[in-house]
């Protein structure tokens, strides 16, 4: 993920204020090693961790869309690191497909 800041923290963790927001940032850098590991579900357990007073909202289809996205995302980032061969490639493709009728649905 090479995306990662603190928009996307906000993004999966809407109910942090900005400086909780800064405070899971920079735990997560200092923790991880790579932030192509870090992916929404572990900004989610580590804000919990961190900040366990905070009640986290129900949450929407549309946000969970939205996370979807970005885990495909994710996903398809992480196979253009890897040596393509046709299985791969077939797989980035349909991944990369499935993302754009998310995307569409996100914006409905």
């Amino acid at each position: 993920m090479s995306s990662f800041s603190e928009r996307y923290i906000s993004a999966c963790c809407p109910h942090l204020v900005s400086s909780e927001v800064a405070c899971v940032y920079d735990h997560i850098h200092s923790t991880f090693k790579s932030l192509d590991l870090v992916h929404a579900a572990d900004v989610r357990t580590i804000a919990r961790q961190l900040f366990p007073y905070v009640q986290e909202q129900p949450k929407s289809d549309r946000l969970r869309l939205q996370e979807a996205c970005a885990d495909l995302a994710s996903t398809i980032d992480r196979l253009s690191k890897v040596e393509q061969t046709d299985t791969i490639a077939q797989i980035t493709l349909s991944l990369m497909e499935a993302a754009d009728i998310l995307r569409g649905e996100v914006r409905q």
